[in-house]
């Protein structure tokens, strides 16, 4: 009878031992699995930022980049490239004119930025001494208030053959973005016109604005 009794309590005790296991087991498993879901839930909440705000990422091949001009004479222009700005009203480096960045198309490196100041730059000062066409070089332009009268044929023909279609056709006080790069027709190129009826700054037209992805240059 003994046996028997001992049997029985060995029996549930090990029962109860293989249940108790199974709940532990079970309520961590859910605790793992409730923080592996809401890892991944926090994961799919984060979205990465895009180069140089885009809405999707670049292949390889190509270089992010958005170009805005100034707004009227208020604001100034901003260059972005590879995710990097590099000239803005809030980095205080660009000016009245045209804003100019050069880059190394087979790397993405920066050559050169600078503005062609249509106030207080020297007088005699053209696009020949500042642009300097390269096979590979890319040229990235934003104009910043009126840049009509500082750009004379000669100015126009060297845009002209990094690829720009509409840089003949700037009046005054038209806002205008581009990139380009020797022996391409660019497709990177806005021109907003000043026009009374759809002016947005009294005298002055929206600013223009070019985004997307550049291919390398090699």
């Amino acid at each position: 009878m003994r046996n028997k009794v001992l049997i029985v309590y060995i029996a549930t005790v090990a029962a109860a031992t293989v249940m108790l296991k199974e709940f532990y087991h079970t309520k961590e498993y859910g605790r793992i699995k409730a923080i592996r879901f809401g890892i991944q839930t926090m994961n799919q909440s984060i979205k990465s930022v895009k180069k140089c705000d885009l809405s999707k990422d670049c292949p390889l091949s190509h270089y992010a980049l958005r170009i805005k001009s100034g707004a009227a004479n208020a604001v100034g222009p901003s260059i972005c490239f590879d995710g990097d700005i590099v000239m803005s009203h809030g980095l205080r480096n660009v000016g009245p004119g045209l804003n100019i960045v050069q880059v190394h198309g087979n790397n993405g490196t920066i050559k050169r930025f600078d503005c062609l100041d249509a106030k207080d730059g020297m007088p005699g000062d053209t696009l020949t001494d500042m642009i300097e066409i390269v096979p590979g070089t890319i040229v990235l332009v934003a104009s910043f208030d009126d840049v009509s009268t500082m750009m004379p044929e000669e100015s126009k023909d060297i845009l002209v053959r990094l690829g720009s279609t509409l840089v003949k056709r700037i009046k005054y006080r038209d806002t205008w973005v581009f990139a380009g790069s020797s022996g391409m027709t660019s497709p990177f190129e806005e021109l907003t016109p000043n026009d009374e009826e759809t002016n947005k700054y009294g005298g002055w037209p929206a600013m223009a604005e070019v985004s997307g992805c550049f291919p390398r240059t090699l």
